[in-house]
């Protein structure tokens, strides 16, 4: 098959050919598929035909601008969807800028266009592309686990959080307002070190870094946190004064930085730019759920079977074999609650705060970290030669004792919606824990 069929496609307006060529030049290392339009009106007819993943419009074109042609695209139910980025020779006149993003463009680029911004911006777009294909690969996935599947239906995505870096307290204070009406927790960093030592302990959608800091600059910070394993992966957009020169943007490209607000931030250019990498943070959500769902589907199948069973029947039926070569090794030497009772019983109450931290972050929006949670009672499961039936009953047991204190049905639900999402994660943990050859290392 032709591999230019399934490479995501980009479409390049502009009437000038030559500038076409340049940005398919600068193009020309990504895994894209470009497609050219000369005019505004061959852009509408294109978008209708393709699906694409970004537009890069230029601004000045005869019969039909940019903003003309980005507008008609806005009022197209097939092509309203598509993000664009305006290209442009004029002066970073405030107005101009403002316009381009009321009709609905999500960034600028002016010309000459430098390869470094523009590959940054684009990859952010490739990976929100991406994330689209892969929630149609997840919901065909959710069809056909039937009854399991059905813990997943109508659960809300973690908040993700946002990490706002400034030596002046006012200036997080002030971001943070401004993001108040997203489903982010903002958290707030007065140093570079503080920084560092908070992303290292959390997890963090993105970080504003401002430059201009004492003791340690923004590039000095960025540049820490693109050489820890921990925290290479976040992405950081810095903030900066006007007057700072190209070559020190260029520079904080080059660190790693995926883009670059200036002072005075016009809020609607924020809250934009900050909803691109709150998609990429599900989008890694999505991903980990969906690869734990095809590592577990086949043992969790046989658990979930019959809905209408009581829970202990379901646990009596994982002592049947398995059909999986991983889940026969995740078998030890007998249940865990018989042969080491009390280690059992940590395992419960370990999950039990676990349960707890996922209702509060549901409900209340409290961004806690529950992956570190999971690895450590996986790693304790693994040291014992845990199987799933172990999995299940401290899923049981840690239900059956929360829900002893608690009055309503509803809160019962909740509390067993919950308990089944972690227990699927850790379900799936296991089986990742001796794929990875644990099991051969322990023997």
């Amino acid at each position: 098959m032709d591999k230019t069929l399934t490479l995501p496609k980009i479409l390049i307006v502009d009437d000038k050919l030559a500038n076409m060529q340049v940005l398919e030049s600068i193009l020309e290392d990504i895994d894209v598929t470009v497609i050219p339009a000369l005019s505004g009106k061959e852009a509408l007819t294109a978008a209708i035909h393709h699906d694409f993943a970004l537009i890069l419009m230029d601004v000045q074109m005869p019969i039909m601008d940019g903003f003309e042609t980005a507008k008609l695209l806005f009022e197209n139910t097939k092509t309203k969807h598509i993000p664009i980025i305006f290209v442009t020779a004029h002066s970073r006149d405030e107005k101009d800028v403002w316009k381009g993003y009321e009709t609905g463009a999500v960034d600028y680029i002016f010309k000459p266009v430098q390869p470094a911004i523009l590959n940054a911006k684009i990859k952010i777009f490739l990976e929100i592309y991406h994330k689209k294909h892969l929630e149609s690969k997840y919901s065909k996935l959710q069809e056909t686990n039937n009854n399991l599947l059905k813990v997943f239906k109508n659960q809300d995505e973690y908040v993700s959080n946002i990490l706002i870096v400034d030596n002046v307290k006012a200036n997080i204070q002030s971001l943070e307002k401004t993001l108040e009406k997203l489903d982010v927790t903002v958290i707030g960093a007065l140093s570079g070190k503080e920084a560092l030592s908070t992303a290292v302990a959390q997890d963090f959608a993105l970080i504003l870094i401002t430059v201009e800091m004492p003791v340690m600059d923004g590039f000095e910070t960025a540049k820490l946190l693109f050489e820890n394993t921990k925290t290479k992966h976040i992405p950081i957009i810095f903030i900066t004064e006007q007057r700072i020169d190209e070559e020190d943007v260029l520079n904080g490209y080059e660190i790693g930085a995926v883009d670059y607000l200036f002072k005075p931030i016009e809020p609607a250019i924020l809250t934009n730019k900050i909803k691109l990498f709150i998609e990429i943070d599900q989008k890694k959500k999505l991903e980990l759920k969906y690869s734990k769902l095809l590592q577990t589907n086949d043992v969790l199948r046989d658990v979930f079977k019959n809905q209408n069973d009581p829970e202990q029947k379901s646990i009596n039926n994982l002592d049947k074999p398995f059909g999986t070569s991983v889940s026969e090794k995740m078998h030890g030497g007998g249940p865990l609650e018989e042969m080491y009772p009390d280690f059992f019983n940590s395992l419960v109450s370990d999950f039990k705060v676990l349960v707890e931290k996922a209702i509060e972050t549901q409900v209340f929006k409290v961004g806690h970290n529950l992956s570190d949670g999971l690895n450590k009672i996986t790693d304790e499961l693994g040291a014992y030669k845990a199987g799933p039936r172990d999995v299940l009953k401290i899923y049981v047991n840690a239900t059956q004792d929360l829900n002893s204190n608690v009055e309503t049905d509803e809160k019962k639900h909740v509390i067993s919606n919950e308990a089944k999402l972690l227990m699927i994660e850790l379900m799936g943990n296991l089986v990742s824990f001796y794929r990875a050859g644990y099991f051969d290392y322990l023997s």
